[in-house]
Formats: C-alpha cells, structure tokens, sequence
C-alpha cells in the first residue's frame, strides 16, 4: 500500500523579560504556535518583590498572566517590582467616613510566635494582633500551621496591589486546628481599602474549621464581629465549615459553630461554605446534631457574594443557617436558623447549597430547619414586588420595621425611592438552590 506523509510545522516565537531597560535571563525563552505559555516565571531581585508582568514599558494595564494559545509573534514582558516594608508605615485609606490616615504596622509572617501553651508542637504559632492598626503592605502566603488571632478591635488596611493569604492553619494542643483567621466573641475586625479597592485578605479552612470565625476548641467557638468597609475579602470554610462564621460540629459535640456579627459597608466580599456550611452563617453538623445558626448579618454596600453547600444529606444557605441531618432542627433555637439579615445597599447575591433532594435558601435556613430568620430591606429601598415571576409580582408593604417576609418567592424587585430599579431575582435551580441577586 502506498502512504503519504504530511509534516506541519509550527512556529516558534521568542520571549523577552525586561527590568526597565535591562534583559533577563529567564524560562522559557520561546513558546510554541497554539501552545502558548501558562505560567510565567517569576524573577528574583536583591531588595525587592516581583509585583506582576505586563506587556508595555510604562507597565500600564491589566499584568499579564500567560501567553495565550492563541498568541502569534515575539513577546516582550517587563516586570514591575515594589520594595518591602516591615514596621510602622502612613497610610491613607477609604475610612468609615471619608479619606482617613492611620500609622499601622505591616503584617508580615515574621510575626508568627509559638506558644506551648496554645500549640500543639512548635510546627505551629499564631499571628496575635491585638487593638491597633495594622496594614497588609506586601504579597504574602503564610507558612503552613500559622493562623492570625484577633484580639480586641483590631483594624486592618489592605493596600492596592498587595495581599495576605492564610491557608492551613495552626494547630491546637487538644487535636484541633485554629481558624486561619481567628475571630471569636468579644474581638472585632475591621477591613479597610485604598482607592482601586484590590487589597486581598484571602482565608482558606482546613479540618472543619471556617476562613475566618470561630473553632472547635473550647472558648474559641463563637464567631465574633466582621466589618468590611472595602479592600477584597475571600473566605472559604472547610469539611462542613462556613466561609465567614462557625465551625463544623461532629459526633463528639452536638452543637455547631453559630454565626456571628457581619456587617459589610464596601469592597468585595466572598465567602463560601463547605459540605453542608453556610456561605456567611453557621457551620453544618454531620452527626445529627445541632447545627450553626445564621447570626447577624447587615449589608450597606459592597459586592457580596455568599455561596452555601451541599454534602451527602445536608446544606447550609447562602446567607444563614448551616445544615444538619439530625432531628434537633429546631430545639432550644438551634439546628440552622437563619438569623437576622438587613439589606440596605449594595449588589448581594446568595446561593443555598444543595445536592440530590436536599437544598438550603439563599437567604435563610440550612437544611433541617424551618426558621428561615427575618429579611429587612430599607434605607433607600423604598417598594417590595413578589412573585413567582415578573409578570405576576404583586407588591409586598413591609410592615413597620420594613421586614419582608422570606416567603420562597421566585422573583423579588425592589425599587429604592427616587433610584433607579433594584431588583432581586430568587430562582430555584434543578436541584434546589436558590439565589438571590441585589443590584
């Protein structure tokens, strides 16, 4: 038999690293037509931090992450770098009511100590900010088994560009591991932002416990006061945890971690619970018992997003109340409440968790629970229409205390007074979810 042989040919371009006028030495050096290149290195350079690749001089733009597949001809790249700063530091930022200038010290890993009478070995140590300013100044990632403890009213300015992330967390001498952020009843946290408000404080669970909120060890359980008034937050809980708010309980205790006190003034907020976790609420409880309920929740602005979740035969809200799969869904004002939520401004959109059967509301009670908590709207949100969609909405007169009832209507608009339409749309998906969307 005959056979015809084709060749093809793909091209290869060059990549050019520039630090101001100067080239660097870096790989790769070249990228393949319809492969492009997916992760950039990252350059060293004596007394500074490398901030971010961009693709003209003036390092104007959005930083340039990747060489797309699609890319065709030579790359140029120049490297935009910043110098670190530890200490006490000015900074001017976007305060509670206006343009405000604070002397704060720079958060950085260095700080982390180990306390045998806390830790379980010296593997672990805390980051313990008592009251004061402080500032996140730099791009870090904290060690592994190193948490951040609130104690106090603590503020925290996150500067434009910079960010601290807190991943696994410490661990505690009796077998438990520490929030990545530790936010118990009594203490405060405020959040801060500058200008372009992409400041990052970025909280990731581990082991049951939330991103940032209480945990399982004993006095460090309830979840204490949030209050964001920019920068960008994101908060992931862990095996059963809330994003923002309580810890997942177990066999071994019968009560989860309840919500606490959040209130949201600007910036962007993320939180995500875990297997059964509210995004912003209570933790789940797997083993039948008692799960978080939703705590307080008061948004004024801001971008907000709260994502529950859904695990095997539980699901905690969006904003609310965690999920259980026991029979105390609603004994002695446990079992996934949903707490009180008052929405005033800002675009706020809530998902309930849900999987197979069981689903969670967006706004309201995990699984397990029937107390779906009281919903205010108020503030320039004037007018109130429900429905099962647009085109049956009736309007809802909020009673004196401008609450709304959390009905499971399909479709909400509301309309501030003398604004332009605000509308918020709640829709079950097909396995249940709901979510509701403000802006």
């Amino acid at each position: 038999a005959d056979f015809e042989f084709h060749m093809f040919v793909k091209d290869v371009y060059s990549i050019t690293y520039y630090d101001g006028e100067n080239t660097l030495s870096l790989n790769p050096a070249t990228y393949v037509q319809d492969a492009g290149v997916a992760t950039l290195p990252t350059p060293v350079k004596e007394g500074y931090a490398f901030l971010s690749w961009h693709d003209n001089a003036g390092l104007y733009g959005a930083p340039v992450t990747s060489i797309p597949s699609t890319s065709t001809g030579p790359v140029e790249l120049y490297s935009k770098w910043y110098v670190p700063v530890t200490g006490d530091i000015e900074v001017t930022f976007n305060g509670a009511d206006g343009e405000q200038t604070e002397t704060c010290t720079v958060i950085t890993p260095s700080m982390a100590v180990y306390d045998s009478t806390i830790h379980y070995n010296n593997t672990s140590s805390n980051i313990t900010l008592s009251s004061g300013w402080y500032v996140v100044a730099n791009i870090d990632t904290l060690p592994e088994k190193v948490s951040i403890v609130i104690n106090g009213e603590v503020n925290i300015v996150l500067m434009d560009d910079r960010s601290l992330t807190v991943t696994k967390p410490a661990y505690h001498k009796t077998s438990h591991y520490i929030s990545p952020i530790l936010l118990t009843a009594g203490n405060t946290l405020n959040i801060y932002g500058q200008s372009k408000g992409n400041g990052t404080l970025s909280a990731t669970g581990y082991s049951s416990t939330p991103g940032i909120g209480g945990c399982y060890v004993t006095n460090m359980r309830d979840c204490g006061t949030l209050k964001v008034y920019g920068g960008t937050v994101i908060a992931t809980g862990a095996s059963g945890a809330a994003g923002i708010g309580g810890f997942a309980g177990s066999a071994a205790l019968n009560s989860a971690g309840d919500g606490g006190t959040v209130e949201i003034y600007g910036g962007t907020v993320t939180a995500t619970g875990s297997r059964g976790g509210a995004g912003i609420g209570g933790g789940d409880n797997y083993a039948g018992g008692y799960a978080g309920c939703g705590g307080t929740v008061k948004i004024y602005g801001g971008t907000v997003t709260a994502i529950g979740s859904g695990d095997s035969d539980r699901a905690g809200a969006g904003i609310g109340g965690g999920g259980s799969n026991g029979s105390y869904a609603n004994i002695d004002d446990h079992g996934g409440r949903g707490g009180t939520v008052e929405i005033y401004n800002g675009n706020v959109t809530a998902i309930g968790g849900a999987i197979n059967d069981v689903h969670a509301a967006g706004i309201g009670a995990g699984s397990g629970s029937d107390d779906e908590g009281t919903l205010k709207v108020s503030g320039e949100y004037a007018l109130v229409y429900a429905g099962a969609n647009a085109e049956s909405k009736t309007e809802r007169t909020p009673d004196a205390n401008d609450m709304v009832a959390l009905d499971g209507s399909n479709y909400f608009e509301i309309q501030g007074e003398g604004a332009a339409p605000v509308t918020c749309n709640i829709t079950y998906m097909s396995a249940g979810e709901s979510q509701y969307w403000l802006e």
